[in-house]
């Protein structure tokens, strides 16, 4: 999935809420902007 993002703490707790099965990685693309969420099974 990729979409942009302004509050990656935010967001990161609601992948922990709604995804708690996954681990979430956030990353830059490849102009450096935040727009990158991975997640993986744990």
């Amino acid at each position: 999935m990729e979409f942009g993002f302004s509050q990656k703490d935010l967001l990161a707790e609601l992948f922990a809420k709604e995804l708690p099965e996954f681990t979430i990685e956030f990353k830059n693309d490849l102009a450096g902007k935040p727009r990158m969420v991975h997640g993986r099974w744990k």
